[in-house]
């Protein structure tokens, strides 16, 4: 994940209590991928959404949700 967001993940989670993204696909599992391991983020805090999610099960190269499940919310 770019410097500084991080930075903005705390501030909404200060200010609202949560932190919520959501998650289109493409190329933005692939750029979530590793943030699993930073030890500075609370996790309990996050709410997913999956904004443009195909019709196709999780096992599917084509699940958005399934990509991040894989590179992320296996982890978390």
């Amino acid at each position: 994940i770019l410097a500084g967001t991080v930075t903005q993940i705390d501030e909404a989670v200060e200010s609202h209590g949560k932190f919520h993204i959501a998650v289109s696909g493409g190329s933005l599992p692939k750029f979530m991928k590793g943030l699993s391991k930073r030890q500075d983020i609370d996790w309990t805090k996050w709410w997913v959404y999956f904004c443009d999610e195909r019709y196709v099960s999780s096992g599917d190269p084509d699940s958005n949700y399934g990509a991040l499940k894989q590179v992320l919310l296996d982890d978390v």
